[in-house]
C-alpha cells in the first residue's frame, strides 16, 4: 500500500484509495518515508535504540540464532525424575479439580443465599406496603 501510495497509484481495493488521492499527501508521504525515517533511524542507533519502538530493537539487537543454545534446549531428565515430575503434575491436576468442585459448591451456596436475601426483602417490602395500606 505504501510502495503504490508513493508511485501515485490510487487503488479502489485498498483504503489507500480514499486518502493518498491529492498530490500533497503523496509528497507527504515520500518525504517522510525519504527523509524522516533515516533520520530517525540515525537517532535511534545513536541513542542505542532509545527512540525506537520496542519490537525494532528485539529485531536489531536481539537476531535469532540458526542453532539452540545451551539455555533454550530442553533439558534431559532421568527416568526417576520424569517420574517425580509425573507424580507432581498428576497431583497438580487433581489439586485443581479439587479445587475447581470446591469453588462451584461455594458458588452454588452464594446464589442460593442471595435468593434467599431477595425473597426475605421482598417479602418485608410487601409487608410494610401491605401495613401502609392498612393504616390509610
Amino acid at each position: 500500500v505504501l510502495s503504490s501510495a508513493l508511485r501515485g497509484e490510487t487503488s479502489s481495493e485498498h483504503w489507500s484509495a480514499c486518502c493518498f488521492r491529492s498530490k500533497f499527501a503523496g509528497v507527504f508521504t515520500g518525504f517522510i518515508a525519504l527523509f524522516l525515517l533515516p533520520i530517525w533511524f540515525g537517532f535511534g542507533l545513536v541513542t542505542f535504540g532509545l527512540l525506537w519502538p520496542p519490537q525494532v530493537r528485539r529485531w536489531l539487537f536481539r537476531p535469532t540464532d540458526t542453532c539452540p543454545s545451551i539455555n533454550q534446549r530442553r533439558p534431559r531428565f532421568s527416568s526417576n525424575e520424569d517420574y517425580l515430575t509425573r507424580a507432581k503434575l498428576s497431583q497438580l491436576r487433581a489439586d485443581v479439580v479439587d479445587l475447581k468442585a470446591v469453588a462451584y459448591d461455594q458458588n452454588y451456596q452464594i446464589q442460593k443465599d442471595l435468593g434467599f436475601l431477595k425473597d426475605v426483602i421482598y417479602r418485608a417490602v410487601m409487608e410494610d406496603d401491605w401495613d401502609q395500606k392498612k393504616m390509610e
